[in-house]
């Protein structure tokens, strides 16, 4: 089942116990950490051979762009890295696989598109 990645992010703050809460300070250094150890990894895994929509698979990409420090331009690799090994499956939209096709996503959605 597909999960988003800020719902993933507030399941996992909630599987925090107290203790850990209050070391953290806030779910947003929590996040930060989460991210700095092998968090973005463990979110792929969840995914693991999931047939995405369209919306899935942009909601992916732009997890990609916001946290796991992926720019436009490459987005379209780490997505065919996604199919190739962890056995997802993309829909059938023309050009996903290319970098246009996401620069274009990301500066329509008006987001900072960071192209290396």
């Amino acid at each position: 089942m597909f999960i988003t990645i800020t719902k993933w992010i507030d399941n996992e703050w909630n599987d925090v116990s107290a203790a850990r809460k209050k070391i953290y300070g806030s779910k947003a250094k929590f996040t930060d950490n989460l991210f700095k150890v092998d968090g973005f990894q463990r979110y792929l895994n969840t995914l693991k051979g999931l047939e995405l929509d369209r919306q899935q698979m942009n909601s992916l990409a732009t997890a990609y762009f916001r946290f796991g420090r992926a720019t436009a331009d490459v987005i379209h690799m780490r997505l065919a890295w996604c199919c190739r090994d962890l056995n997802i499956e993309l829909p059938a939209v023309a050009g996903c696989l290319t970098e246009e096709y996401w620069t274009n996503f990301f500066k329509k959605k008006r987001i900072n598109v960071i192209v290396n």
